[in-house]
Order: C-alpha cells, then structure tokens, then sequence
C-alpha cells in the first residue's frame, strides 16, 4: 500500500446531501463527477453510482481488502482492524444505506504496523484467508478473524517482495486453486504472481499497463476473475482500471494479463480504490463494489464505487 494524495476538488464533489445508515455509518451519495447529470461511459463496465462511508470511529478506514459473505461486507485494514457491513442494495446493485454489524482487531496481529497491514481478505472453505504486507504472510482464521490463525503455506519468493510490494490481489479459482498477485515495484513492467495450492506454487508474471498496479481481485461465477489496479501520478492525481482475465488464461503463460474493462481517470470522482467484491442482482447482471482505502488522510474519502460489470 503506498500513500496517495487525492486532490483537493473532491472536496466539492462530496457535498451532496446524505442519508444516515444505521448507528455508527453514513452513507452519503457523491456526484460522479462536476457538472455531470449522467455517469459517462468508462469502457464495457457502467457506473452505477458512488458514495462516501464515514464513520466518528477512530479505527474506521484504511480498508484494503473486502469479500461477502452471505448478505454482508468483511473488510480487513492497514491498522489490523476489520468490520463487518450490512448494505441494503436497491435493484441496481447500488447500495442505499449501511449498518455495523461487528468489527475488531485482527487476532495475532497486535498493533506494529509490520505486523497488522491486512491488504486482502478472501472467504475459503477452511475460514477467513487475509494477506499481509511489510510481513508478508496469509494467514487463515478458520473460526472468527479476532481469534487464532493458521498460517498458509505461501511461496517462499514472497519473502523477497519489498515492503510495500506485497500481495495485494487473492482469490480462488473455479477449479480450487490460489491465485496470488504482487503490487510489485514501479520500476518493473510486471509485478510477481502465484498460482496454485498451499505448498504447490507456480511462479508467474502480471503484466503492468503503463504505471498502474494491481490491488484486489475476485473470481466471477463463470470462472474469469476481475482484476482492480490503480495508478497515481502528481498531475494526473489517481486513477482506477478494472482488467478482465479468462480463467483459462491463468498458468498457460508465464505472464498474464487482461482486457480492459473500464478506465476512471480525474475529472470523475476517484480515489485509493483496493478492493472488489462481486454478486448478482436480481435481474441476473453481476455487480462490482470497489471499494477506496483512505489511508486515514484527512484529504482523502473511503468512497465506494458501484460498477456494472459486461455481460
């Protein structure tokens, strides 16, 4: 996870009016972008609609990793904390209101940031699987996430990422097995990526698109998984690409990569976005929840992102 700036105009994108969701959450509606009564295209994926959560907690944000389970959000933090969501969705997918559920510090973690920087969470048969970075480790809490764990079997080149460049995107394929993917270096036009089971890894590469990395990822009920990246750059300010990989093009090659599927660039409204987390709506369409870590900077927002992902 690396610091990001958002630029100082959002701060007029998010004063649309908001609506209270629960106790301990708000949920307020952020227009797209200035002057703009529609969302404009952004590939072959439709924004939805996006919205800002805020909470007067002082362990609310920095949220890195996110995955459902049943009805509810779980998201992990930088600071060794995690939170269980319940969202309301309207038909569209988009959420209209959000309730606290639970949170609470990750058990085994402490609170040395080298210990405690969850990035990933993933729900698995065996319990709660959550990367780690700074140590890199994953380890699984097989019954609550503020109890004991066990330690996955991870690749032991994971010991040579740097601290920053941990694993940032996990999930699990149709077919069983793990795919892990580095955040990588900026000076490299790949980052270091893994596929296969506890103790059984394959090595592979994941291919950067110009100074994007990547930072969450989710398996599709077809099998194909949706990768998050994001990019930040002093004039650009952030930017968020969502790349779509066949799951028969995971492990063929050496390197993997995917289409694009949408591209959000400044002036939309757009931030540290790390997390996905995908279901289907009533109509049968597959929706995508990104969600923004905040870094606990007071010039950036945990905004949450509705996107309707291609048929």
């Amino acid at each position: 996870m690396r610091t990001l700036l958002l630029l100082s105009v959002i701060f007029t994108w998010l004063c649309a009016g908001s609506a209270r969701a629960g106790d301990d959450i708000d949920l307020a509606n952020v227009p797209v972008a200035p002057g703009m009564d529609q969302p404009p295209p952004v590939g072959r994926a439709q924004i939805i609609g996006l919205d800002r959560l805020s909470s007067p907690h002082s362990w609310f944000g920095g949220w890195s990793g996110m995955a459902w389970d049943g009805d509810d959000l779980v998201l992990v933090s930088d600071l060794g904390h995690w939170a269980r969501l319940r969202p309301v969705l309207a038909a569209s997918g988009r959420p209209t209101a959000v309730d606290l559920v639970a949170h609470g510090p990750l058990g085994d973690v402490g609170t040395d940031k080298k210990w405690a920087d969850a990035e990933e969470i993933l729900r698995t048969d065996h319990g709660w699987a959550v990367a780690f970075e700074r140590r890199h480790r994953v380890w699984i809490y097989p019954d609550r996430l503020d109890g004991p764990h066990v330690a996955l079997s991870t690749p032991v080149a994971m010991a040579d990422l740097s601290a920053n460049g941990g694993i940032e995107a996990m999930t699990i394929l149709a077919d069983g097995r793990w795919l892990l993917i580095a955040e990588g270096d900026q000076d490299r036009p790949d980052s270091p990526a893994w596929v296969g089971r506890p103790g059984e890894w394959r090595p592979l590469r994941f291919r950067h698109h110009g100074l994007f990395r990547p930072t969450g990822a989710v398996t599709l009920p077809g099998g194909d998984v949706v990768v998050v990246e994001r990019r930040f750059t002093m004039i650009g300010g952030p930017a968020l690409r969502l790349v779509g990989i066949k799951a028969s093009a995971i492990g063929e090659d050496e390197t993997i990569g995917g289409e694009e599927l949408a591209l959000i660039l400044a002036p939309l409204a757009v931030d540290n976005f790390e997390s996905i987390a995908v279901r289907r709506r009533p109509d049968g369409r597959l929706v995508a929840l990104i969600l923004a870590d905040d870094n606990f900077n007071p010039l950036q927002s945990t905004l949450l992102l509705t996107v309707l992902l291609p048929e």
